[in-house]
């Protein structure tokens, strides 16, 4: 084989190669899997960071509004919450608690005593939800103005 012949089988291959490395090292968009959250704290407080998996309010402790707002920015995917103990009546009224573009899941505690949710208070949101595992119902509402369900 001639040096040019050569020179030039070495600059193909030498292509190739780099071709292939790129492909192979090429970065792919990470696909979002879907998260547990264990609420283990009955207050009200929010995420400490939102958005990086964990659910932890500043106290180190995970709240049903810190584990949705992980869920919410954890992007489409199935995330389950669930709840070790019943929560405490939503009483302060326009709250919203809502799945952001997902299937959200509550898992409640299982026991039979109450609902998951119960809203005593007035113009609340519950929406984007799947509640289950609940006491009777997955939520009890009186008070007024309340809308349940939808996206």
């Amino acid at each position: 084989m001639s040096n040019s012949k050569a020179l030039g089988f070495f600059i193909v291959v030498a292509l190739c190669g780099l071709a292939a490395g790129l492909v192979v090292s090429t970065p792919f968009a990470p696909t979002a899997q879907a998260a547990s959250f264990v609420v283990n704290n009955l207050g009200d407080a929010a995420d400490a960071n939102v958005g990086d998996g964990i659910c932890a309010t500043a106290s180190s402790v995970c709240t049903l509004r810190a584990a949705i707002e992980e869920a919410n920015a954890n992007g489409a995917t199935a995330d389950t919450i669930t709840l070790t103990a019943w929560l405490p009546f939503l009483s302060s009224g326009n709250t919203t608690i809502a799945g952001a573009n997902q299937t959200l899941t509550i898992d409640g505690p299982g026991v039979v005593t109450t609902a998951c949710l119960y809203i005593t208070s007035a113009g609340n949101i519950i929406r984007g939800l799947i509640i289950q595992h609940c006491g009777g119902s997955a939520i009890y509402v009186t008070g007024a103005g309340n809308i349940t369900g939808g996206q």
